[in-house]
């Protein structure tokens, strides 16, 4: 035989002269666990406002068609923790499983929601600070709109950029950013990196906090990005912006050298004047130009490189 669980409570008679004892309700032992099962289906966040939160578990109540006093205030208990527990177990005392829905709600929204304005000044005082600028964009919309939900989109955008770095935003146009959804593209866009170092595809660039890179992945930890390895026999522009460029005589001076980082004959013609060593030895080198060279092998080699 299946258990049941009844539910008694004492009513008045129609002439108000006495009482009886009515069923209120009779639970199965399936339907008690399905209580749980539905919990666990509850989308809600615990981090958040009691007001938000409270706002969040009317809505996922009637998602599930949790009608029923009894059954939101038994669901109800499932979520709380801590301090919460104590308070759930002093209202089962004051007002018992049978009470009325409109009771709890009130009662829970005093005693935890904010009063003050500590969760205001949290939401618009807080700023990137490192990580994914998508992440913080998120978290940063989710605590504004807590704290007031019928803030506008521009004021939003507006608030959450104000909280972003400046080299950031600059780089983003304002114009085409109408809605929030905007923004979280513009900052979380993914792009992909290809280097001709191997070792850079395998780094971890979290987690560096080390004094020789840690500056360097802190700022790179804001963005989205793949580091892919690519041989610099295949990967030819790159590779030419990497190198020092190695500087032979050339007869016409005015020519600009083609070389991709160019260095100009003035700058070296300033480097050799300021440099000590060059000045002292000079009677040594060799004068082309106005441009001292030394001897290696029978072979000219300029003495600025």
């Amino acid at each position: 035989m299946e258990k049941c669980k009844f539910t008694f409570q004492a009513k008045p008679t129609i002439d108000g002269k006495s009482n009886y004892i009515a069923i209120t309700s009779i639970v199965t032992q399936e339907e008690k666990l399905s209580i749980k099962k539905i919990a666990d289906r509850f989308v809600i966040e615990k981090n958040s406002s009691a007001c938000h939160w409270m706002e969040v578990f009317k809505t996922e109540c009637e998602r599930f068609n949790l009608i029923k006093d009894e059954e939101k205030i038994e669901i109800f208990r499932l979520f709380l923790e801590k301090s919460c527990t104590d308070w759930y177990s002093s209202m089962m005392i004051k007002l018992s499983l049978q009470s009325e829905w409109s009771e709890w709600k009130p009662n829970f929204l005093q005693t935890y929601a904010s009063k003050g304005w500590t969760t205001s000044r949290y939401a618009l005082s807080f700023k990137y600070q490192s990580g994914s600028l998508l992440e913080y964009a998120i978290k940063k919309e989710k605590l504004l709109l807590e704290v007031r939900k019928t803030i506008d989109q521009g004021t939003l955008i507006d608030i959450i950029a104000a909280g972003l770095p400046d080299f950031i935003t600059d780089r983003i146009n304002k114009e085409e950013i109408v809605q929030t959804k905007d923004l979280f593209n513009e900052l979380g866009k993914k792009f992909t990196v290809f280097s001709d170092h191997k070792p850079l595809e395998n780094m971890n660039i979290k987690s560096r906090t080390d004094e020789e890179l840690g500056d360097l992945t802190y700022y790179l930890s804001q963005y989205d990005f793949q580091i892919k390895y690519s041989p610099g026999r295949y990967n030819i522009e790159a590779d030419c912006l990497s190198r020092y460029p190695v500087l032979e005589p050339n007869e016409n001076l005015d020519e600009q050298l083609k070389v991709v980082n160019v260095i100009k004959l003035e700058d070296i013609l300033q480097n050799q004047v300021k440099n000590e060593k060059i000045q002292c030895r000079k009677e040594k080198l060799i004068s082309k130009n106005n441009v001292y060279y030394k001897k290696v092998k029978n072979k000219e080699k300029n003495n600025s490189l």
